[in-house]
């Protein structure tokens, strides 16, 4: 892909983008925008009942943390989620045990214990929809509740009527509000709804009890309009304790799954796809063959590596790798010391000659006649292994090339087929990074796709970060990161920059660190290794000592 089209091709997907969220975004009808209606409405397409502390949805409590926050009636805010720690929080002064969520599940011990802090002087405040039977019956005996139906009631306190709606979805709907139906004597009221109690305060020895029976006056949505708030906030003086211990643990939700029933609410784009069985089974097919067809078609055009060698001629590598030791500032005369000790084995084990232990000509004479290898030849190459002296960086390079010759004109190395480098060998990274770049691209398409389904506008932007991934991810197995023949060799980079690095300008190679590295006339360029299998590292160490040779042989 030339510069050109990846350009138009980025311009489009902004495009695209851009287009996606304002349409998933923008909304027809708007009741918030009215400016006929004075009271502000909670926007919000999570109308899912999960009433928790710091959640901003309609049936969360964020608004009344906030207003019980800035109150400024509380000095210390504690959200006990260990029912471990009742206990010791029981044998403290000014507490107010408090509790609003759908199902105040506190156990038959946890109760007493909170009770007998309660006739020393703390407070109990508790609203929801749903109490133990042993609390219930403690407070009320056999009496039972009663209710109201209706869209919005008026609860009315000693000195004020307030106004509260049930809505869902900027909806008023018909619901229930609790209200008490008997209640024991010496009982205060709090509040009434059609002149029913629905919140009341029990004395128990120096400490209250309040109940508040109606958890929709705690709601987000509620306590944004004037009257709710008003109401929150004359209800908070009658609240004597400072510290408040949010009793977490008493909600049966951290311990019950929830089955949430979501059918796509809002403006999504594919909340109807994921509503029909058929419609799901195509989007699944679709996003399985895509990730099919990536895998399958970067490997069918990845060329096939070809075996440049067997197990026979590992002696290849371990020569090279010895004389790269030199560049990696080891001493000289060690080096000789392993070539020659290497070399003496090769001998023994070949030709059956020892050169260990030799006191005359003898056994060079016979290594000449064995090997069909001149005895000058061998004899300079033996005065070479054995100068104590160690050698220079020339020296060192042509004994490295003489021992080669060597091993393979006296069919030590018959084995050992030399590659053919007339075209350029490729070489790959790791398939597993190619791979999971792919399937994450993928998932994350099919997250934004799951995200617009649920109306999350902004998940749109997870398509064009799973498309990279998914682009740069068949990059990489599909394109080499290297490829050498017997001219030159070249470097690839996922965005495609080409480094080439021809054999005249190789002065020559080492090893370091998983690294190869090449050391030119005017710089030192090092290839990492790392991202390699280990089997086509050795080929391409191979290739680059034979590219090297070569090029010595050339000059």
């Amino acid at each position: 892909m030339d510069k050109r089209r990846l350009t138009y091709l980025t311009f489009g997907i902004v495009v695209v983008v851009t287009l996606l969220v304002w349409l998933i975004g923008s909304s027809p009808s708007d009741p918030s925008r009215n400016t006929k209606n004075p009271e502000p409405f909670h926007t919000s397409r999570k109308w899912v009942k999960k009433t928790y502390l710091n959640n901003k949805d309609p049936f969360g409590l964020y608004v009344f943390e906030q207003l019980a926050v800035a109150s400024r009636r509380f000095d210390e805010w504690n959200d006990i989620l260990d029912d471990g720690l009742l206990d010791s929080l029981a044998l403290l002064d000014d507490q107010v045990f408090m509790y609003i969520g759908r199902h105040f599940g506190v156990t038959e011990r946890e109760l007493n214990t909170i009770l007998q802090s309660v006739k020393r002087g703390n407070e109990l405040f508790v609203s929801s929809e749903e109490w133990s039977k042993h609390f219930k019956e403690l407070l009320l005996g056999d009496s039972e509740l009663s209710f109201v139906v209706a869209d919005s009631v008026e609860m009315v306190d000693a000195k004020t009527n307030y106004s509260f709606y049930s809505i869902y979805e900027k909806d008023t709907v018909g619901d229930i509000w609790r209200v008490f139906d008997e209640l024991p004597d010496h009982v205060e009221i709090g509040s009434t709804i059609h002149g029913a109690p629905n919140y009341v305060k029990f004395k128990l020895g120096e400490g209250t009890i309040h109940w508040h029976l109606e958890l929709k006056t705690f709601y987000n949505y509620q306590l944004l309009r004037k009257p709710a708030s008003d109401y929150f906030v004359a209800m908070l003086q009658g609240i004597d304790n400072s510290t408040i211990q949010w009793l977490s643990f008493a909600d049966y939700q951290f311990v019950e799954p929830v089955v949430e029933d979501d059918d796509g609410v809002g403006p999504s784009l594919l909340s109807r796809i994921f509503e029909y069985r058929s419609l799901r089974w195509a989007f699944f097919i679709a996003v399985v063959g895509t990730m099919l067809f990536f895998l399958f078609r970067s490997r069918r055009e990845r060329p096939i590596i070809p075996l440049l060698r067997g197990d026979s001629d590992a002696g290849i590598s371990y020569v090279d790798t010895i004389a790269g030791l030199y560049f990696s500032k080891t001493s000289t005369k060690k080096v000789i010391a392993m070539l020659r000790r290497n070399f003496y084995t090769s001998i023994q084990e070949h030709f059956y000659v020892d050169l260990f232990n030799r006191s005359n000509d003898k056994p060079v004479q016979v290594l000449a006649e064995k090997s069909k290898v001149e005895l000058r030849e061998i004899e300079a190459l033996l005065a070479k292994l054995e100068n104590p002296k160690g050698a220079s960086r020339t020296e060192l390079m042509n004994i490295h090339a003489e021992l080669r010759k060597f091993y393979t004109d006296s069919g030590i190395w018959s084995n050992w087929e030399r590659p053919d480098t007339t075209k350029f060998v490729p070489f790959f990274r790791l398939s597993v990074y190619g791979l999971s770049s792919i399937i994450g691209g993928i998932v994350l398409v099919v997250a934004g796709f799951v995200g617009l389904s649920y109306a999350i506008g902004s998940m749109v932007l997870l398509w064009p970060i799973g498309i990279a991934a998914i682009y740069f991810g068949a990059r990489s197995m599909g394109q080499p990161i290297y490829e050498v023949n017997d001219q030159e060799l070249r470097a690839y980079s996922l965005l495609g920059k080409v480094r080439s690095i021809h054999a005249s300008t190789i002065a020559y190679v080492a090893f370091e660190n998983d690294h190869l590295i090449l050391q030119l006339k005017e710089e030192e360029v090092s290839l990492d290794l790392r991202d390699m299998e280990p089997e086509a590292r050795k080929k391409l160490v191979d290739l680059v000592y034979a590219l090297n040779n070569q090029k010595d042989g050339r000059e």
